[in-house]
């Protein structure tokens, strides 16, 4: 089944901004939106899928640096043992 629908020119080019940045068409990038609205699994997915790819680009924060932050938030001291595997 396929359906055309008329969206406002604003949206329009808020999606075709999200899609250039994503290296994707506009078309790609409504569909995941939907998605994520009517399939929640769907939406999980399809997030993971973009974080790993701004990963390989080089982009977010380094691992260590959110751990990092995450060990202060719950006031963990840095010298703390690890626990024993």
């Amino acid at each position: 089944m396929s359906t055309t629908i008329t969206i406002p020119a604003d949206l329009e080019q808020r999606i075709t901004g999200v899609a250039v940045a994503q290296g994707k068409n506009l078309q790609q990038v409504a569909i995941e939106a939907l998605a994520m609205i009517f399939d929640p699994e769907e939406y999980e997915d399809a997030r993971t899928l973009r974080a790993l790819h701004a990963a390989r680009r080089g982009e977010g924060r380094p691992a260590k640096e959110v751990l990092e932050e995450i060990r202060e938030m719950l006031g963990i001291p840095a010298d703390a043992k690890r626990p024993a595997a």
